[in-house]
């Protein structure tokens, strides 16, 4: 067995917990489950992985709450998923298992800041407060969902 640095591993174990600075991150979904809350309402478990910059390669967790008796809440579920690039259209004949599917992969810049939580712990913990389209971010369908639509030639509608 070789020698341990033990330094470095204490060093890398501390910064493991370090949370990113508040700023926008071009980050990728690594991981997407559903789960409810504590109060009964379904929500989306997002885990992105910031994809550069000095931050590269840390996460960022999200948790998107469906409220239906809140249409301010709903809008902005719904805006979240549309800068992933993902048209809420598309669930009509999905479970919840591949709407969380078809976050996978997706990319987006995140928008961080931090709050305190618990309140009173003096713990500081990452919030995303908003989701951009990340740049270069196509529109990426899913072949699963889109496989028997077809194209459909129309007229210029100068015609």
């Amino acid at each position: 067995m070789g020698e341990i640095n033990w330094q470095d591993l204490v060093s890398q174990a501390q910064s493991a917990g370090e949370i990113p600075p508040v700023g926008d991150y071009v980050a990728v979904v690594e991981h997407a489950e559903w789960a409810v809350t504590s109060t009964g309402k379904d929500m989306l478990k997002v885990r992105y992985r910031i994809e550069s910059g000095p931050e590269q390669g840390k996460a960022l967790f999200d948790s998107m709450v469906i409220s239906p008796d809140n249409p301010n809440a709903l809008q902005f579920f719904f805006t979240k998923l549309h800068a992933l690039g993902v048209d809420p259209t598309q669930f009509a004949n999905v479970d919840n298992s591949t709407v969380a599917e078809m976050l996978i992969g997706r990319r987006a810049t995140v928008k961080v800041s931090h709050r305190e939580w618990p309140e009173g712990s003096g713990q500081q913990r990452t919030q995303v407060d908003s989701i951009a389209a990340a740049p270069g971010a196509t529109d990426r369908k899913s072949t699963r969902l889109n496989s028997s639509h077809t194209d459909i030639s129309r007229m210029p509608s100068s015609a």
